[in-house]
């Protein structure tokens, strides 16, 4: 049993332009504001709004943006119980940000908005009450999702963003985030996780609720809309859908040789998220599609020596990075496939067969980077009684909308006739799915809501 049952939790957001209200309720509801005393150890004078109610805890803003988590009672300290669980009176997690800092609903310490989250054995009570309904919850924190979050923030809709990551920016975060991306309107050329930055900050212009580290499993319909059921049974209400889950899970396609798994993380890897984690090391990769190529050009400046691996002649990469590639110094290492790893503590070596003669050859490395592709799957999205068409989803290709109303999908995860799989086409697919979610929910809104340069939008 949780430590408090039965004592309200309440987060609340610092703000100077709420309604002045005593301090000596007993329990707070979501959207209640007002003028918090020092019972609640707020600093005498400072605005606070009650944002959530949550079983176990209260948690308050102070001015400096921070976290204090405490007991309804005029400022009683904790007793002997509460202690055992560690838990202090009031308790700063990060160093101060500026305000406004969004709400989410976290569960870990991202550096991602609100950029402080208490941790998890206060934040998970045996149930979480009064869970809000939304306008539209967009499954999928990735590129098109976050704009769509913006979008229908600009239209004034309540918008949740829910992703089974333990960040936001989708792949361009999880899988390269050092690579360069040249085909992004605005941007002639951007590293990966410096594109998710800019587009998690547009993002979160219009505060919305950001929750990570949940897998979205069912989907229930409600008089009001929809409730989204996570992996651990808590109920998400609201009153549309927009799913943005990129391929789905995905998981890197192995080698499938012995020792495989021991080495993972101790230099072997199925991408690069750091390139300084390579200089002056001797580095494998094996692959011969866009990936494979694009890390030999990106190491090959930081590396002692860069060998690609690929088990024949042909490769899937575009014809200039292949002849870049062959002019740069890069080895290649054709018909050749890896059969055994080598080392201590990590990989020191790999032994490799010629499928062509058969012959076998040892290769000293320091870093080993398989690049042979991903498995992708929809997951639990396949059980929501949506159209699959090769694990995507079928959709109106003018509404984007799916066989269930008040249902979108959009970017990679959609399927329709002559459908792209590119973030510019993706993010026009969101703005068209929120502006139709949000004549689905009032009818008399327009369509088109006009020109951002023509808004007075307060960012």
């Amino acid at each position: 049993m949780h430590p408090c049952k039965g004592v309200d939790l309440a987060v609340l957001e610092l703000g100077a332009d709420f309604r002045e209200r005593s301090a000596d309720k007993a329990n707070f509801d979501p959207g209640d504001s007002g003028r918090f005393s020092n019972d609640f150890r707020i600093p005498s004078g400072h605005f606070a709004r009650c944002v959530h109610v949550l079983e176990g805890w209260k948690v308050f803003a102070d001015p400096e943006g921070d976290p204090i988590v405490g007991r309804r009672g005029g400022g009683l300290p904790l007793s002997p119980q509460d202690s055992a669980q560690g838990v202090a009176p009031f308790e700063r997690k990060e160093p101060p940000l500026p305000a406004p800092v969004p709400l989410a609903y976290r569960f870990n310490n991202s550096q991602y908005p609100p950029r402080w989250a208490p941790s998890p054995a206060r934040w998970l009570p045996s149930t979480i009450e009064a869970m809000r309904r939304v306008d539209v919850t967009i499954v999928g924190g990735g590129p098109v999702g976050l704009f769509a979050a913006f979008y229908a923030g600009m239209r004034g809709m309540s918008v949740r963003i829910l992703d089974s990551l333990e960040e936001l920016g989708g792949q361009l975060v999880a899988l390269y985030p050092e690579k360069y991306v040249y085909d992004v309107p605005g941007f002639p050329k951007i590293l990966a996780k410096d594109l998710a930055s800019e587009m998690i900050a547009q993002g979160s212009a219009f505060s919305p609720e950001i929750v990570l580290g949940l897998t979205a499993e069912t989907l229930h319909e409600e008089s009001e809309g929809y409730a989204i059921v996570t992996q651990d049974g808590r109920r998400w209400p609201t009153r549309t859908v927009i799913v943005s889950a990129g391929a789905g899970a995905f998981s890197p396609t192995k080698l499938g040789v012995d020792r495989e798994g021991e080495f993972e993380g101790r230099g072997l890897s199925y991408g690069v998220r750091h390139t300084e984690d390579f200089r002056d090391k001797r580095v494998a990769i094996v692959g011969g599609g866009d990936s494979a190529f694009d890390w030999c050009l990106h190491l090959h400046p930081v590396a002692r020596s860069v060998t690609l691996i690929h088990r024949r002649d042909q490769f899937r990469a575009h014809e200039e990075s292949v002849r870049r590639v062959r002019e740069s110094g890069v080895e290649m290492k054709l018909w050749r496939t890896v059969q055994a790893l080598r080392g201590e503590e990590r990989i020191q070596e790999i032994e490799m067969e010629n499928s062509q003669t058969g012959e076998r050859e040892i290769l000293p490395v320091d870093a080993l980077v398989v690049t042979i592709g991903f498995k992708s799957s929809l997951g639990p999205l396949k059980d929501w009684g949506l159209g699959i068409t090769r694990n995507q989803i079928e959709v109106h290709p003018t509404t984007f909308e799916t066989c269930r109303k008040g249902v979108f999908a959009v970017g990679d995860v959609c399927a329709y006739e002559n459908k792209l799989k590119l973030i510019a086409t993706g993010v026009g697919e969101a703005v068209t799915a929120v502006c139709v979610a949000k004549t689905y929910l009032d009818p008399g809104a327009k369509l088109f809501p006009g020109h951002s340069s023509d808004m007075d939008l307060g960012l």
